[in-house]
């Protein structure tokens, strides 16, 4: 038998189309077909996935684990939880808005939270125009049924502030793992 390199070449060739070939017809044909496309489909992850892209995140100085606040898909407000509520401003990289009235944040508020009562937020022009843009201000009330944290977070989005976040569940929730400060000061947060 003689090997002519060649001929074995065509031949490759020709059984790679006809695979080709027969491959594209019977999936053309087959129920659960491959769909074929020119274009990639945009990825799919996670709020806190590390592979997101172009959003927002948060490095939290010393640790080696950093937190990404996303938005979840079809929601426009960043939600955090008291672990994140406690790393950002432990950090010093966020700052607690108190959106309740003053009756309600002197019963007891989140220490280190400034007072900022979204009914009442015109009064509070001055301390609102004072708030960092390089900073997390994160939003809360007392939580569920409560939106009076959310509705300050979106105001301040209206206001040109990109790094708002809630703390949905609010001071019910805070309560059943740490302390609240009562009256009228701020208090200390502790780390």
């Amino acid at each position: 038998m003689k090997w002519i390199p060649k001929y074995a070449l065509q031949q490759a060739i020709i059984i790679t189309v006809l695979a080709a070939v027969i491959g594209l017809a019977v999936n053309s044909f087959h129920p659960r077909k491959v769909a074929l496309a020119s274009k990639r489909p945009p990825l799919k992850y996670a709020a806190d996935s590390l592979f997101a892209e172009d959003l927002p995140s948060v490095n939290i100085i010393g640790q080696n684990d950093f937190i990404r606040l996303t938005p979840k898909p079809g929601e426009e407000l960043i939600i955090v939880n008291a672990k994140q509520v406690r790393q950002l401003v432990s950090h010093q990289q966020g700052i607690l808005l108190d959106a309740r009235t003053p009756a309600e944040y002197e019963a007891g508020h989140l220490p280190g939270a400034m007072l900022l009562p979204f009914d009442l937020l015109y009064d509070y022009d001055q301390q609102l125009t004072a708030l960092p843009k390089d900073k997390w201000l994160i939003c809360y009330c007392d939580g569920p049924p409560c939106d009076l944290g959310e509705l300050l977070a979106k105001e301040l989005q209206l206001r040109d502030f990109e790094k708002v976040a809630v703390y949905q569940d609010g001071v019910n929730d805070w309560k059943k793992s740490y302390a609240v400060v009562k009256g009228k000061e701020a208090g200390e947060f502790e780390k």
